[in-house]
């Protein structure tokens, strides 16, 4: 594991300069690269692959892979953020303010990647309150809230809360809530600068835990956690997600892709039959949605080449072709009788199926994308996605793409036996007052009440997902707030000399 920084030219409309942190994912037989520039799985420092299998190998699977947004507003105007291979090309490191207007504060271009372990987790857990203990900087700068004097959400990164009071505080037993044997937060946004696609920001905060597991069942797989919060005032129409991947399997001009509905995986692998070192098979798995579409397209462009406009990106994800045509079954999928939402859906392992193989296609240097759609994306709504990246060497290329299709439905099973997916993970639980000389009276109140606290400070009343919804500063000794705020409960916090005082309070009018 290492981690690393460097300094990046940002190619943008706006020229600027961003530092990018670079870590090494390498809890088990994977070595994934991950950073804060909006990329996955690939190093822009030194323009290559970040996706090894296995781990020290010098063999990668994955170039590179990014994620892409986009829906409608209520004019029917396109909004679209889109990542494929710039650093910050659409997507750009930390949190928007929480107010509507999705705005970008001084502070965001701080945040940087979060890795910590579950050993160091488990350990502060038994030794925290013991003498000469010292708290693991991952654990101490666990990215569990945000700076609500510059409007972001006070709860970014969930965190168990152990003694109730809703703020983190690794000293008194505070720890990171995550997945796996060891995780990565990171956080972006697409409002901090204009868009190398053209696309049109929406306003959205996406967070990322990346996770992998070193027990032997899952020990060549990588997991993902994706939760895209609409920090704006608009609903998006027909909202689509997707997750786009430069898949190498070995080499990068050998390759072919495919999509299995069933286990709703696409995948990749080599395209020479006669086998040779690159035999490998890699998937991506969608786990809690079942996909809208899945493309592949060539590097040029062209009627079924990249996407080059907003528009084709959004198409793309619906399952249309840059020309504005439906993809269709057959050969390449373009110019057919029969629609489509799926190319080159078939087993490659069957000849009767449509694969790239029963197709003819000449192998080379493959792109795939699979999206996913909501009816509507609302303002302050909340989108959880996962995903597992599986990968099998066990065989000959075919073989291991059965072998990928097999262990994406393991993957989804795995995940279905999960009670509590980690995207409800996080909410303010408040289960005390720490402070006895903070009263809130009365409590439940009609949205008029009395805070009785010694000395000067300032009062934020936040909602439960984090939104600052009342705020009164300079104020002492006994205070009178009268709110209009609906009902349910809300986060009380008043701040003094660098110290934060948590409470709650019902509203129930």
């Amino acid at each position: 594991m290492k981690l690393y920084t460097t300094i990046l030219f940002s190619a943008l409309g706006v020229v600027s300069f961003g530092q990018y942190t670079f870590y090494d994912l390498e809890q088990n037989n994977i070595s994934a690269t991950l950073s804060n520039d909006g990329l996955f799985f690939h190093n822009s420092e030194t323009s290559s692959a970040g996706y090894e299998a296995p781990a020290g190998s010098g063999t990668h699977m994955i170039y590179s892979m990014g994620f892409w947004f986009g829906g409608e507003d209520v004019n029917g105007s396109t909004k679209l953020a889109a990542q494929t291979y710039t650093p910050e090309g659409d997507l750009f490191t930390g949190p928007l303010t929480t107010d509507g207007t999705a705005e970008y504060p001084s502070g965001s271009e701080e945040y940087t990647v979060y890795p910590v372990t579950k050993a160091e987790i488990d350990n502060h857990i038994e030794n925290y309150d013991e003498i000469g203990y010292t708290t693991p900087e991952n654990i101490l700068n666990w990215p569990a809230h945000g700076d609500v004097a510059e409007g972001v959400s006070f709860n970014l990164a969930p965190f168990v809360d152990t003694d109730g009071d809703g703020v983190y505080d690794p000293t008194h037993g505070d720890y990171p809530k995550i997945k796996g044997d060891e995780a990565v937060y990171i956080i972006l946004n697409d409002k901090a600068d204009l868009h190398e696609t053209g696309g049109d920001p929406i306003g959205i905060e996406v967070h990322y835990l990346v996770y992998q597991y070193n027990s032997s069942d899952w020990e060549d797989a990588t997991f993902i956690n994706m939760k895209v919060i609409n920090r704006g005032t608009q609903t998006l129409f027909n909202f689509r997600a997707a997750c786009f991947a430069d898949i190498d399997v070995g080499l990068a001009d050998n390759d072919f892709v495919g999509f299995n509905e069933e286990n709703n995986v696409m995948f990749g692998y080599n395209g020479n039959t006669g086998g040779g070192d690159d035999v490998a098979a890699v998937g991506i798995v969608g786990l809690n949605k079942d996909a809208r579409a899945f493309a592949t397209y060539a590097a040029s462009g062209g009627a079924t080449g990249a996407p080059s406009t907003s528009t084709d990106y959004y198409n793309y994800m619906g399952a249309i072709w840059p020309d504005g045509t439906s993809f269709t079954e057959g050969g390449i999928g373009h110019g057919g009788t029969e629609n489509t939402n799926f190319l080159y859906s078939g087993n490659p392992n069957s000849p009767e199926e449509w694969s790239e193989l029963s197709a003819e296609n000449v192998p080379g240097d493959r792109r795939m994308m699979m999206s996913f759609e909501e009816e509507s994306f609302g303002p302050f709504q909340i989108l959880c996605y996962d995903f597992a990246i599986v990968y099998n060497e066990d065989g000959d290329n075919l073989e291991n793409v059965q072998n990928v299709i097999d262990l994406a439905g393991d993957a989804i099973d795995f995940y279905d036996a999960d009670p509590v997916p980690y995207c409800m993970s996080g909410t303010v639980s408040i289960e005390k007052e720490t402070q006895s000389e903070l009263s809130i009276m009365p409590n439940p109140s009609n949205g008029n009440f009395k805070v009785n606290f010694e000395g000067q400070y300032d009062l934020n009343i936040l909602s439960l997902d984090g939104r600052l919804v009342y705020e009164q500063n300079n104020n002492t000794g006994s205070t009178i707030i009268d709110t209009d705020l609906a009902d349910g409960t809300y986060l009380v916090l008043l701040k003094q000399n660098e110290k934060v005082y948590p409470s709650k309070i019902v509203i129930r009018h």
